[in-house]
């Protein structure tokens, strides 16, 4: 009767050592294969700057919005003046903005430097090879990689262009604009002042009176405290109706650039933009050695033809809230407008019916009452306006620092090591797991005899 038995001393450490050959050939070979796909690889200079936003909250505040501060309101809250700098998160949507890139594309003719086939290439190049990253404590850096040095250092002193320039096109900016009604609304004050003073004047040398009776003085000092609130609040309802005015036009660029009012990057249309970039990219590589005709060019063409439909849908129904004033944007705003007129429109009204009072005076106390009413209230006007005037321009001129460069971009000296060194450490752990494969199959199959078998008998021949 013999009996069978099973070995077991084949332990993990004897499976490497029996296939030691094996897995340094496969360490070789992934060198080698990452050592070739790396030699084909451009080697890349990394031009980067660093910025920081002052007036940004930091801390968990900061993380959770990422916002400017609220506006410096002048003219008792009427118009907002925001502070010095927009925030590093609104900083990072304008620059990744489609519109934004494509003008950076444009403006360095770099679909011709890279000698790409396409726009859609290029793009897809620019976002691979762009640098945006958000710190804690508002700051931002943003660079580029490309394998001229001078052209990196080109793109990203663009993008510190664009960043000026567009943040004062989508809105960002509005100092100036109010700086510029106020400039207005000063004039006009002090052209309605010296108008009113005038006939005052006029009137005095005509009818020889110099200050009214006693007795009809305190109605007259009313209405002079009712004429200069109609004044104040039709440059409020005026103000209020131009903010409304500029935060739609502001929207509306939003939108066309591809990003949401509300949800900035985050936000549907941004993210259906970001898809047809990296469709378009996929697609222009396959047509370098796919003809039109093969099915998965063809079956990508459908699925961007019906991402650009998706994205001109949403556009139109942005676009739709945003002209009936229902986009939660501007809605605030609008509704702001409408209060200030009717504001202003109550008083107009309650003016009316003082001067009613006054009608029953005799006819020259009533208008010598009238025109020095008429000249408190355009004095009145006219410090208001010239006050709050220069707070605006301090403030406006305060806008310059949005941001704080605080490294300037450089040419880069060496190149950046990583991509290659990345690419070596991916081919090398590959081809060890392929040859893992056998001495792991092996211990595999050690461990599933690992319990003796029960002995059995078997017959004599």
């Amino acid at each position: 009767m013999l009996t069978i038995t099973s070995d077991h001393t084949l332990t993990p450490w004897n499976v490497i050592l029996r296939y030691r050959k094996v897995l340094l050939a496969g360490a070789l070979l992934g060198i080698v294969i990452g050592v070739g796909i790396g030699l084909r690889r451009p080697i890349l200079y990394t031009s980067s700057t660093t910025l920081i936003f002052p007036s940004v909250p930091t801390g968990a505040m900061a993380a959770l919005n990422g916002q400017d501060l609220p506006g410096i309101p002048i003219l008792d809250g009427a118009m907002l003046v925001p502070q010095p700098g927009t925030s590093a998160a609104t900083a990072g949507v304008i620059l990744q903005s489609r519109e934004t890139e494509l003008q950076i594309i444009e403006k360095l003719q770099l679909q011709q430097a890279w000698r790409l086939c396409s726009q859609a290439a290029t793009l897809k190049r620019f976002k691979d090879r762009a640098i945006f990253k958000t710190g804690k404590s508002g700051k931002l850096t943003l660079g580029f990689r490309d394998a001229n040095p001078d052209l990196a250092l080109q793109v990203t002193t663009a993008m510190l262009d664009q960043l000026r320039e567009r943040s004062k096109d989508l809105g960002f900016n509005p100092a100036e604009q109010s700086v510029q009604v106020l400039d207005g609304q000063v004039d006009k004050a002090r052209t309605e002042l010296q108008q009113a003073r005038e006939n005052l004047l006029a009137f005095q040398k005509a009818n020889n009176i110099v200050s009214l009776p006693d007795e009809v003085k305190s109605l007259a000092s009313e209405y002079a405290e009712a004429r200069s609130a109609v004044e104040k609040a039709d440059v409020e309802a005026t103000v209020a109706g131009r903010k409304a005015e500029e935060l739609e036009k502001s929207v509306h660029s939003l939108i066309t650039s591809a990003i949401d009012p509300q949800s900035g990057a985050g936000g549907l249309l941004n993210d259906l933009y970001q898809q047809a970039g990296k469709l378009e990219g996929e697609l222009a590589a396959m047509r370098e050695h796919l003809t039109s005709e093969h099915p998965d060019v063809q079956e990508k063409e459908k699925a961007l033809a019906e991402l650009k439909k998706q994205i001109n849908q949403e556009t139109s129904r942005q676009l739709a809230l945003l002209n009936s004033s229902s986009t939660p944007a501007v809605n605030l705003a609008v509704a702001e407008a409408i209060v200030a007129r009717a504001r202003a429109n109550g008083l107009h009204a309650s003016l009316n019916r003082m001067n009613e009072r006054l009608a029953v005076m005799p006819e020259r106390e009533h208008t010598f009452a009238t025109l020095s009413a008429e000249v408190d209230a355009k004095l009145n006007a006219f410090t208001l306006f010239h006050t709050e005037r220069q707070k605006a321009e301090v403030i406006a001129k305060t806008r310059d620092s949005r941001f704080i460069v605080v490294d300037a971009p450089a040419k880069a000296l060496e190149a950046d090591p990583r991509g290659r060194a990345l690419i070596l450490l991916v081919c090398l752990l590959v081809c060890l797991l392929v040859a893992g494969f056998f001495p792991l199959r092996d211990w595999v199959n050690q461990q599933s005899i690992r319990t003796p078998a029960p002995a059995r008998e078997l017959a004599p021949a």
